[in-house]
């Protein structure tokens, strides 16, 4: 009788971590770990789950994914979506004359580059995933693994301050540090707390 127990707890651990929802679990750690406020994970795995289908098609195509993923999250922000325009509009009054969505597309290169190990990997992972024949939603699965695994606070800190040292001016840094909070809780971020000159 032992025997029969013991083998059925162990199926069921195995059927649990075989059906662990690693993009729910990712869109937790966003919120839990890495300080998103702005949305809860609910909300955070919507987004993902939208952009997901263009992220499977072309992992390659950063501007296709920056297009999918700004139209994911207007679609997708039910009653922040007016907390989000109004963000949104106060950014670019302090970026002024420049404006968060061309900036994203300018920084999207460099941004790319320091993260390029991780990028690679979660891509290389999908087109494995992909060129084995393995379904969209198991390949985005082990995306997600890899990318939980992956991005952690320490990982967000570092490459947040190597793209602000090399890519922000003075005054693009102090309108992020300033609406930032809005987004995210920032602290315990060195990024946070950097002098531009």
């Amino acid at each position: 009788m032992k025997i029969h127990v013991a083998i059925a707890t162990l199926i069921l651990l195995i059927q649990n971590a075989l059906c662990v929802d690693n993009r729910a679990a990712m869109a937790t750690k966003c919120v839990n770990t890495l300080g998103i406020t702005f949305y809860t994970a609910a909300q955070l795995q919507t987004i993902f789950s939208c952009a997901d289908p263009q992220l499977y098609a072309t992992p390659t195509n950063t501007t296709a994914m920056i297009s999918v993923a700004k139209d994911c999250i207007i679609n997708n922000s039910g009653s922040k979506a007016l907390a989000a325009l109004s963000l949104y509009t106060n950014i670019n009054s302090c970026l002024s004359p420049d404006d968060i969505l061309t900036l994203a597309e300018e920084w999207a290169t460099p941004l790319t580059k320091l993260t390029k190990t991780l990028t690679n990997k979660c891509i290389k992972k999908i087109k494995t995933c992909k060129a084995a024949g393995t379904g969209q939603e198991a390949c985005l699965q082990k995306f997600y693994a890899l990318a939980k695994a992956g991005i952690t606070k320490a990982y967000v800190n570092k490459i947040c301050t190597k793209f602000v040292k090399q890519n922000l001016s003075k005054a693009q840094y102090a309108c992020g540090v300033k609406y930032a909070p809005q987004i995210m809780d920032i602290t315990g971020y060195k990024c946070a707390t950097l002098t531009i000159s």
